[in-house]
């Protein structure tokens, strides 16, 4: 209920700006902006989250540094002003000490970033390799970095060398999701370029990837994961019933977890949608509701009832 929805935003955004108006400079006024920068942030409301983020930019406070990022972050991720965001950035990591190993590589990994978007994909190979110099157990922990290098190659029109990065991701990473989401995103990148023969060489080895994860994580979350990605690479392919069939084995093995339930979830709607069997997705729902009445409320679970 879309209309319901509004008027309750509308209503706690005023509940926050009355506090704020009523309790000028006490700490009650920085929990209401605090709170208002969670409601704006979940709801796509950037610039009034940018707004709320300003008023609580306090040099003294130990949140400083943090909503400082938080602003970079919008200002270059979502609200595109990717000089501004890289000012803040750069101010960040002069604000840092030689200690601060971990914020200085995530500030190098954010302005590779923004220089992804503005496409000079040769600072943001520098700024990666800077990473890996400095920091090297870092960047070899994160396959985040490694994508995005291969990215950079594939963007500045470098496919063999991309290629080369993206295997080097898909062994060095081998089960992160990371390397799961690549081999679908290389099996539609040929698709889309029309190119046959690649894009079903990628499906074969994905699917032969896939497959070795799930039976070297038998039992545990990594066989789900990969079998959920075994579903959508199906999915992809238009093989509704082999994904139906994936998506129900995990959840008949996995049926308390996360993975499981969103498993169920994702069979239920392509009986619903795509293989346009309603009693099956019925009844498929029907187990999905006394599973979830089961296990620990999550927002993810009332995700899935509210949907």
């Amino acid at each position: 209920d879309d209309q319901s929805v509004q008027q309750e935003l509308l209503h706690t955004e005023a509940y926050y700006l009355n506090l704020i108006n009523d309790f000028p400079k006490s700490k009650l006024e920085v929990s209401s902006r605090s709170n208002l920068v969670k409601l704006y942030e979940e709801n796509g409301q950037w610039e009034k989250e940018l707004g709320q983020l300003d008023h609580l930019k306090d040099p003294s406070s130990r949140s400083y540094f943090t909503v400082l990022l938080k602003s970079a972050d919008i200002l270059g991720g979502r609200l595109k002003q990717y000089d501004s965001a890289l000012t803040i950035y750069d101010f960040l990591f002069d604000y840092t000490t030689e200690k601060d190993s971990d914020p200085k590589a995530g500030l190098y990994f954010k302005k590779a970033l923004v220089n992804i978007e503005l496409g000079d994909y040769e600072k943001t190979r520098y700024l990666l390799n800077q990473i890996k110099q400095e920091y090297p157990k870092i960047y070899h922990s994160n396959p985040l970095y490694q994508y995005n290098l291969a990215r950079s190659f594939e963007l500045d029109n470098k496919w063999n060398r991309a290629e080369q990065e993206y295997n080097l991701l898909l062994e060095k990473f081998k089960g992160s999701s990371e390397s799961m989401m690549t081999l679908l995103y290389l099996v539609d990148y040929f698709k889309k370029k029309k190119n046959i023969a690649e894009s079903e060489r990628w499906f074969k080895t994905a699917e032969e990837y896939f497959i070795e994860l799930a039976q070297l994580g038998q039992g545990d979350l990594l066989e789900a994961r990969a079998m959920l990605y075994h579903a959508d690479l199906y999915n992809r392919s238009e093989n509704y019933d082999q994904s139906a069939q994936i998506l129900l084995n995990i959840y008949n093995k996995f049926p308390k977890t996360n993975p499981g339930q969103q498993a169920l979830f994702k069979a239920i709607r392509l009986y619903q949608n795509e293989l346009g069997n309603k009693y099956i997705a019925d009844s498929l729902l029907g187990v999905l509701k006394i599973s979830l009445a089961k296990s620990s409320p999550n927002e993810e679970s009332k995700d899935l009832l509210e949907n």
